[in-house]
């Protein structure tokens, strides 16, 4: 949820002045007065105040003016020692070049002039604020609120570039932040190495002596570290933007320059040149133990922030950051365009740098270490000149269009071939020497199909299929999309390829845990399919399952279960061999009824029926382990630890030979087996079990991944089993924000969640606050299962602890008569939570005084 920004007093400085060795004090932050030697105390109409700051060649003064009209400027002069002729050209030309623009993101010229002496000024509008990235996070501003304050800064960049002008020293410092009625207005100040690109004559000043540049080097274009190049153009402002921006959302610059600026000044030129960007999202997950404190300046959660700017967020900051000026944004308004585009949820234009792009890049960078690629590459290449002989052999039969179209589909099948072997889902071998030759292939697939784009699509969508089945999350959702991408730009949104696409999307984010856009995805394929196929296809059906499994990730059983219910149509229907989607549609409809009615008996009927199907059909599906790993879950529950055990091992056994032991196949197995441990008393086994899957799913899915939070939930449910209650407490508050905001307030993991910080407070002796958030999880369990359900009798049993453990005995019977009441409509007398119940009755009717009563409840066959 986002939080609106505290107003704060006492606002920190320009943030950005400890790492810039001449970033320039920007107008409008205050210093104490102090004399000023050489500098008039008037200066026509200016009457000097005090000195604000100084840049590379002028002091800035506040002033009052006192006629035509009273208020303050502030007053730029040039420096002592600083009017050389090269240096009053330069000045002179600042002078000119900000005369020329009005913009209101833009501070304004109002006069100009010599002293006495014959020392040049200025004077402009004296903006009372600070730095953006200053102002940012005193006022704690979200992402989308820094957002938009960059946009506007575009805004006035764009204005100067279509006055001819280019500023070259944009920095936080010189944009500062003033508030007008309340709403923040960015203002663009000190334009002194801005270069008028119209005029000639001034242009030529704009250099120093050989070995100097003009700029700051953290927020300065590779192109401006070359002192003799005369070509600068707008896009350098473009790229001093994206350093801007991506300080502003990642909290870090993109360059650790303070790091070489001892190394002397060419190594500082060729750094800002050479050194690459890392993709924001990852700087910030990296970024240690700072980011907690950057979360809390962009009021969010360090997870949260991570999964913000991953994406959209990424590509546009690395396209503003291109080294190679032609591949950035062309205009400042280009790039406010795509952040509106992002702020309001539509498509951005920048999208992840191509493969053959950053392959070429990297083998510059690592000539000696690029066997793999070259190998595949070369692979490729012989076969594109087989291709091109049998071109020219088919030529003399065929016209060009044929030969093409032969083309295309020989290296499609090829690689096609070559990189679904090693997908477990087709049966393939799990063989990490392909999933290399892949990565090698994936990165000159576009290079190679640049003008065969159905064919780069098509390699694309089996890349990023092939990743999925081998659980590489992050590779498979970049090919995937971009599959997506090239076959709507060329086929259009209803063609039939994109329902496998669409189709690899919904499972990649049922595994990513994002629901929303896995239904979405699911309910495509089924459109689709339905729009091209027969209507009890098979396919159709296929899209049917996965809708109703995207369902009931989402908890939506009622739509779960008509869609399963058109499946079981299309199976009626058919006149072929159904038996493995017969299967799938038990395995699923078996997660219904526990899940949504708590029928075990029924659940278990269905898992098993579905399980001997398959092994059937195929015994080797890797269906197989996911439905054996579903029915060990129903035993868990149902109190049949042994047989869940036993099931567990037959999953595990068959994940590790079909996906092997880096997959998140094997995490989810590993995992529940851990639970068994847990359940068993073998805390450090089960410990075990939990610190290897967590290593997995970082690994595959990122460190900030959904399933690492879940993961660390189950080891904070441990780390109380074992009496380290504070540390538990740790871990459900840092993980707990993450899942809401995944999932929501109204969902089983918050309440669960939620439930389990009480006790672990409770059992800490926290109980004030165990009783907060039992007051926060309660209504949450009664609008999922129903006033009268078992779990809310869970939740005010626990709050009838909180209230013995506080001395409030009475509401404590109140409450602990009331969770014995429900378990008793639904539990058999003999369960352990009627027993508990009843034992903690009996305590209570104790401390009151009331022996009858607690005689009553010690009938019961209380057992430890």
């Amino acid at each position: 949820m986002t939080q609106e920004p505290r107003d704060e007093t006492g606002l920190p400085g320009d943030s950005d002045r400890t790492l810039d060795a001449d970033a320039t004090l920007p107008v409008g932050e205050g210093m104490a007065s102090s004399p000023i030697p050489g500098v008039p105390a008037t200066i026509g109409p200016y009457r000097i105040i005090r000195r604000l700051g100084e840049g590379g060649m002028g002091e800035v003064y506040l002033a009052d003016q006192t006629h035509p009209i009273k208020r303050l400027v502030a007053l730029k002069i040039i420096k002592l020692g600083m009017d050389s002729r090269q240096v009053v050209a330069r000045f002179e030309l600042e002078r000119q070049t900000l005369a020329l623009m009005s913009h209101p993101n833009i501070a304004q010229v109002f006069d100009a002039g010599q002293t006495e002496q014959g020392r040049p000024y200025f004077v402009m509008e004296y903006v009372e604020g600070i730095a953006i990235n200053a102002y940012c996070d005193a006022r704690r501003l979200s992402t989308e609120q820094r957002l938009e304050l960059v946009a506007e800064v575009c805004a006035g960049v764009q204005h100067a570039h279509q006055k001819a002008i280019i500023h070259r020293d944009l920095k936080p410092g010189n944009i500062l932040i003033t508030e007008v009625d309340g709403k923040p207005v960015p203002k663009i100040i000190d334009f002194g190495v801005a270069r008028a690109t119209e005029q000639r004559e001034l242009e030529r000043t704009m250099f120093t002596q050989a070995g100097h540049v003009v700029g700051t080097p953290a927020y300065m274009s590779p192109e401006q570290t070359d002192p003799t190049n005369t070509d600068i153009d707008t896009r350098t402002d473009i790229y001093s933007l994206g350093v801007v921006l991506y300080e502003l959302l990642v909290g870090f610059k993109p360059f650790d320059i303070a790091s070489v600026y001892s190394a002397g000044y060419d190594a500082i030129m060729k750094f800002v040149r050479e050194q690459e960007p890392p993709r924001p999202s990852l700087r910030f997950r990296d970024g240690g133990e700072q980011t907690t404190e950057i979360a809390q300046r962009h009021s969010t959660e360090p997870a949260k922030l991570v999964r913000t700017l991953r994406g959209d967020l990424d590509w546009i900051l690395l396209k503003a950051l291109e080294k190679d000026r032609s591949r950035r944004y062309e205009t400042a308004n280009a790039l406010a365009m795509d952040i509106r585009r992002y702020l309001e949820n539509q498509p951005v234009l920048a999208s992840p740098p191509s493969a053959a792009y950053l392959t070429r890049k990297f083998v510059r960078r690592h000539r000696g270490g690029v066997a793999v690629a070259l190998a595949t590459a070369l692979v490729l290449i012989a076969f594109t000149v087989t291709t091109s002989i049998q071109k020219r052999a088919i030529s003399q039969a065929r016209d060009v269009a044929e030969l093409e179209s032969a083309k295309a589909n020989a290296i499609n099948n090829f690689l096609k071939d070559m990189l679904i072997n090693s997908d477990p889902w087709s049966s393939g071998d799990h063989d990490l020497t392909v999933v290399e030759a892949m990565d090698a292939a994936r990165a000159d697939v576009d290079s190679i199909f640049a003008e065969q784009l159905l064919v780069a699509a098509e390699m694309h969508a089996t890349m990023g299929q092939t990743y999925l089945g081998l659980g590489k999350l992050t590779e498979a959702e970049e090919e995937i999309r971009q599959g997506i991408a090239q076959r709507v730009a060329q086929l259009g949104n209803d063609h039939i390829d994109l329902a496998d696409s669409y189709l690899n999307l919904s499972k990649l984010q049922r595994l990513n845990m994002v629901p929303d856009e896995g239904i979405a995805a699911a309910e495509e394929v089924v459109r689709i399919r339905k729009m091209h196929l027969p209507e009890n296809h098979p396919d159709i059906l296929a899209g049917y399952d996965n809708l109703a499994e995207l369902y009931l990730s989402d908890r939506k059983f009622a739509e779960a279960d008509s869609a399963l219910d058109l499946a079981d149509q299309i199976v009626a229907a058919s006149q072929v061999d159904m038996r493995q989607q017969t299967a799938s549609i038990l395995s699923l409809r078996a997660r219904v009824a526990a899940e949504s009615r708590n029928d075990m008996a029924e659940a278990d009927s269905l898992s098993r029926e579905g399980i001997r199907l398959l092994k059937a059909s195929n015994p080797n599906s890797p269906l197989l382990p996911i439905y054996l790993n579903n029915m060990a879950v129903n035993q868990v529950i149902s109190g049949d630890l042994e047989g869940a055990q036993e099931t567990y091992q037959e999953s595990l056994d068959l994940v590790v030979r079909l996906f092997g032991e880096d997959h998140p196949e094997y995490a989810i197995v590993r995992e529940n087996l851990g639970g068994i441990a847990y359940r068993q008393g073998n805390y450090e086994e089960c410990l075990a079990n939990l610190e290897k899957v967590r290593d997995i799913r970082a690994r595959n899915m990122g460190e900030d991944h959904p399933t690492v939070m879940r993961t660390m939930l189950n080891m904070a449910t441990v780390a109380n089993g074992m009496g380290n209650s504070e540390k538990a407490i740790r871990i459900y508050e840092e993980v707990l924000p993450l899942l809401t905001e995944v999932n929501g307030e109204v969902h089983l993991d918050t309440a669960t969640t939620l439930r389990n910080l009480a006790l672990a407070l409770k059992d800490a002796g926290r109980y004030s606050e165990a009783e907060k958030v039992i007051a926060r999880a309660r209504p949450i369990f009664v609008e999922l299962f129903g006033e009268s359900h078992s779990k809310v009798a869970l939740v005010d049993g626990d709050l009838g602890v909180v209230r013995m453990h506080q001395g409030r005995w009475s509401e404590a019977e109140t409450l602990t008569l009331s969770s014995l009441e429900m378990f008793e409509e639904t539990l058999e007398r003999e369960d352990p939570r009627i027993q508990k119940a009843a034992v903690l009755l009996v305590k209570i009717y104790e401390e009151l005084g009331r022996p009858e009563e607690a005689a009553r409840y010690r009938g019961y066959a209380v057992k430890d």
